[in-house]
Parts: structure tokens; sequence; C-alpha cells
């Protein structure tokens, strides 16, 4: 019932007025701790992309060019094509069409959109981040620290801490480097992760309004000759490439010595004056020669290329404007450094403290990162992986260290299962492994058994961080029972093999079997169904293909006899004063020869 264009408008404008209290409701809640922050800031960011993306199809509405909306308003008047006007017509008309549907629809319920926008706020969006970022709290710029000590205009001795502390500066870069491609490309890496960074750590922040707002003023500054180290637009400091290929015909006296510096070197020199370049060599030392006693002003116009005005008009130009662009692209470094300042200090900071800190210190933090790893809310699965990574790489010390922090008074009780689950992940992949890691974590397994003996275990269950299986709970718990883990599988087979993917929901990959059946209540699922015109009822639970929902839909419909056409019922008749009935009752009214 929702198909008529003043409804999508109604409706579209209260789904702008409910995500805008669900902003306000949002930004009311004071965040705990960081990430929590920055989960808020990307969530309000999706709801108001959600608002612009509903406005545009607002103003696309009211903008009429069609004249859908004005064809409807005056057929809800009563307006016909030629002029009349039916009110009470177009009224029954609309009534009819409502019992219609209705009748065709008797299944039909009223879906609570309030429920499926209410899941926006609990939503924990997905953002990348580099273990050197720690979830936006610093930046990593190793890899265009390596392009910058490898390029021509860096210094291959400058360290990285230094790096943070002269990438924003510019102007200390010498200016016939600035003008190369490396150069160029170089400013575009940079721009494209601090623009990247910003966008994950300050979602919240219009960087498009920002930027053009900063392109007016440098369009400002540039025509004055005010931008920082291009004052007088490089034309200064310019060194022409015609001036590199110049020779200085003082040094030759005579035609035979100018032949000897070789065609090749001839053909440039003329080709930088806008001179012809061909013919043989004694022609080109001639034409050359020409222009050591006589201005070029004053030589012979056949002399000359043809387009050579013209090209060194096109040269210019271009030159002009790829200072400009590269000017515009350090402007925009400085903006976002500007807007950065904390951040790179911190990073700072951070590079320092990391310098400075002995073997010890940085075990102490790493336990402590675990800590507050495990006790957070969620232990993600690249969180997981990087654990499971550690583990492999030290084996048998990290499985005893971990056991440590588990017992460890810091840690909180739900937190003891989400390690043993990625110990026992672990234990799973180094079972598989040979050599010394092996023996390795049998070491450090039997360490508090004096003698090694079996381990009753009919069902198979993987070994927890004690050596001993886990119980039986974890096991369904993490959904292990869907697969058959196998001592072959990689640690990212591992992770990522308790995948469910729900086709109904944009295949959308769901780990683990509690969420892949708590998700059938979410707004993702019910969205899904209900672009199928299928009701999301217990009858579609465990049915994630599309296929599969709509023949049940078709089974279930054809059991109810809500498709059978029953002439006899549905099938209307009107009589000459316009009465409307069906086909049994206008047969027997006809019969008795009341109509």
């Amino acid at each position: 019932m929702s198909s008529t264009l003043l409804e999508v408008t109604r409706s579209a404008h209260e789904d702008v007025e409910r995500l805008e209290r669900l902003i306000v409701r949002e930004l009311q809640r004071e965040p705990d701790h960081n990430r929590d922050r920055l989960f808020q800031s990307h969530r309000v960011r999706h709801m108001i992309d959600l608002i612009t993306n509903t406005t545009d199809k607002l103003i696309d509405v009211y903008e009429d060019k069609d004249s859908a909306r004005k064809d409807e308003i005056a057929a809800l008047g009563g307006q016909t094509a030629t002029g009349a006007t039916t009110l009470f017509g177009a009224f029954y008309d609309r009534l009819k069409e409502i019992r219609d549907y209705h009748r065709r629809h008797p299944s039909a319920r009223v879906v609570d959109t309030t429920e499926e926008y209410e899941e926006l706020l609990k939503e924990e969006p997905h953002i990348e981040f580099s273990g050197e970022e720690a979830f936006g709290r610093y930046l990593d710029m190793h890899e265009l620290y390596n392009e910058y000590i490898n390029s021509k205009f860096g210094d291959s001795s400058t360290e990285y801490l230094t790096f943070l502390d002269s990438f924003s500066q510019t102007q200390s870069i010498p200016f016939h480097l600035k003008l190369s491609r490396q150069y160029k490309e170089y400013l575009e890496h940079v721009l494209q992760y601090l623009v990247s960074f910003m966008e994950r750590t300050q979602p919240l922040q219009d960087l498009n309004r920002l930027f053009e707002k900063l392109e007016v003023e440098f369009e400002q500054q540039w025509a004055d000759g005010k931008v920082l180290g291009w004052e007088n637009k490089g034309l200064d400091r310019d060194p022409l490439p015609s001036q590199s290929d110049e020779l200085d015909l003082e040094y030759y006296s005579t035609l035979e010595e100018l032949m000897e510096v070789g065609p090749e070197k001839l053909k440039e020199a003329l080709a930088a004056l806008g001179l012809k370049t061909g013919g043989t060599l004694k022609q080109r030392a001639e034409r050359l020669f020409l222009t050591k006693n006589t201005p070029l002003e004053q030589l012979d116009r056949k002399h000359f290329a043809r387009s050579s005005r013209n090209s060194e008009k096109n040269v210019a130009t271009d030159q002009i404007s790829s200072k400009k662009e590269i000017a515009l692209m350090e402007a925009k470094l400085h903006q976002l450094c500007d807007l950065l300042t904390e951040v790179i200090d911190l990073t700072k900071e951070n590079i320092e403290k990391k310098q400075a800190l002995t073997y010890e210190e940085m075990e102490a933090e790493r336990e402590e990162c675990i800590i507050a790893c495990l006790n957070g809310r969620n232990l993600s699965l690249w969180q997981a992986s990087y654990m499971v990574e550690d583990i492999k790489e030290d084996g048998a010390g990290c499985i005893a260290k971990c056991c440590d922090v588990v017992r460890s008074k810091n840690v909180e009780a739900h937190a003891v299962a989400k390690l043993e689950m990625v110990l026992a992940v672990a234990k799973v992949m180094m079972k598989g492994s040979s050599g010394g890691g092996h023996q390795e974590v049998t070491q450090a397994d039997s360490e508090s058994d004096d003698e090694e003996q079996q381990i009753y275990n009919p069902l198979k269950l993987p070994m927890g961080w004690d050596g001993k299986p886990i119980p039986y709970w974890l096991y369904k718990l993490h959904g292990l029972g869907q697969v058959c883990l196998h001592q072959s599988l990689s640690v990212h087979e591992l992770l990522f093999i308790y995948e469910f993917k729900c086709e109904i929901c944009g295949n959308q990959s769901y780990w683990g079997r509690r969420a892949f059946e708590r998700h059938f209540k979410e707004w993702r699922h019910q969205h899904g169904m209900r672009c199928l015109n299928i009701p999301n009822t217990k009858n579609f639970n465990e049915i994630t293909s599309i296929q599969e929902a709509k023949e049940l839909w078709e089974k279930i419909q054809e059991r109810q006899g809500v498709n059978k056409w029953r002439p006899d019922l549905e099938e209307e008749y009107e009589d000459r004063e316009g009465n409307i009935y069906n086909k049994k009752t206008y047969t027997d009214l006809q019969r008795q020869g009341l109509i």
C-alpha cells in the first residue's frame, strides 16, 4: 500500500526525522573510552549518510520532472483528464483499491521499522587499522618513509622520527626537484593516506567542504603570489628545460669545432631555440652557428620550426598548471597536518618510547595489551589473528605467558573463555607442525605432569591451553561442531572456517553459530525479507537462500489457499445503478429478476 508517490514521500520524511532523533540520542550518550567514541562517530556518520541519500530522493520527488506528483495530487482531488471533478468517485475508487489489497493479502502485517533503526545504535562498525596505528591513536607512515628516503628529493640518512617532524615542511625540498613526477606521486600518496586516516578516525569531519574552502583561498593567494614557497609562482627560480640543452657558442670559434659536438647535441640545442632540427651534421652546425652573432629575432623565418611558438606557449602553460597543482597539494598537506598535530606528536612520543624501552618493559606492555583486549566486549577476528600468529612464532613460551595472564586477577571471568578458544585453535594448528615447535608445546603441556598419560577424549574435542580437552559447551558455543578441525589447516583457515553466509542479507558473513542464529531477528535480515515481500516468521529460520525462501513462501500460500482464484467470491459484477456484487450474488439476484 506504500506504492503511491505521496506515501513514499511521507515515509521518507518520517525516516529522516527518526534518524535525526537517533543521532541526538547517540550524541547525548557519553562514550566510555576512545574505541567507543570512535564507534559512536562512525554510527553517526552512517546515519548522516542515510539522511543525505533520503533527502536527495526527496529533492527529486519535489522537482517533479515527470509531473507524477502533480498528477497524483490531481487524482486525489478527483480531477479527470477532461477537467471534470469527481471527488466522491475518486474516494470510492481509492477505498475499493484498499479493500482489494487487503482481500488479496489477508496475512499481511504491519512492520514496525523502529526496531530496525534501533539496531543502528547497537552496531559496531568494522574499521581497519594497522597494528602500528593502535586503533587510530598513531600514524603508520613507514611505507611513505621508505618512499621518501629512496627518492631523489629525499635524504637516505633521515630516520623515521626525523621524517615525522619534516614531512610537512615541503619548503625545505629544492625547487627544481618539486617539478618531477616522483615528487608529485609522493605527495599524492601522502595525501591519500592522511585523508584515509582522517576518514577512519574523524568521520564527522567534512573534508570536502574543508578542501573547497582551501581551494578558494588558494586561488586568491596564487593570483596575489602569496602561496608559501611559491611567492612568484616559481617563475624566478624556474630552470627552463631549454637552458640545460643550450650550447655556449663562445667556446667554439669555427664551424668544425662545433661539428665535433655530435649530431644529437646539435639537435637538442636547435630544438631548445625553436630552430629546425633536420638536415646533415654540417647543416645543423651551420644553422646553430648563425645564432652566435645574430639574435633570434633577426634570423630568417625559414630557419625556425613551424610550431615553435605554439609549442613554447603550450609548454609554458603546462608548466604553470603543473606548478599550481603541486602547490595546491602542498597546501592540502599543510592543512591536514594542522588538523593532525596532536596525533603526530603522540606518534613521535610513541616512537621515542619504543626506542627507550627495555625487553622487560616491552613484555610488560604486551601483557597489558592482552589484558585490555580480553577485557573488551568482543575479541575481533584480527585481534585473534595477531594472538595466534604470536603463538605460532613463539610456540610454547607464548602459550605459557598467556596462561599466566589468564590466571592473573586482572582478567575478567568471561575473558578466560575467549583466550581458551584462541589457544585451542592454536594448539590444533601447532599439532600439525613438525620439528622443535611440536616438542616445545609438548614440553609446556607436560610440565605439570611427571608422567605422560593417555587422555580420555571420545568426542575428539580440541585441546585447551592446559593440555586437556576444552569443555563441550565451549565446543558447541563457538560452532566448532560445524566443521572438522584438521591438523593441516593454516591459522587463517582455522580463524575464518566458522563462516555462515546469508544471501538474503546481501551475502553478509556471520561468524559462529550463535551470531548466525541471532541474525534472523536483526534488521538486516528483516529488511531483506521485506524486499522479497515475505513475512519474517519462524517458518523461515535457517533459510538463507533467496530461491529457497521464495519456494517455501509459495508452498505456504498454496497451503493457505491465498493464491487460488475464486471467481465466485472475487469476480465482480456491476448493475445499471453502479452497485457492485460478486459473481455468485449477482447471478442469484439476476435469476430472481431483482436486477
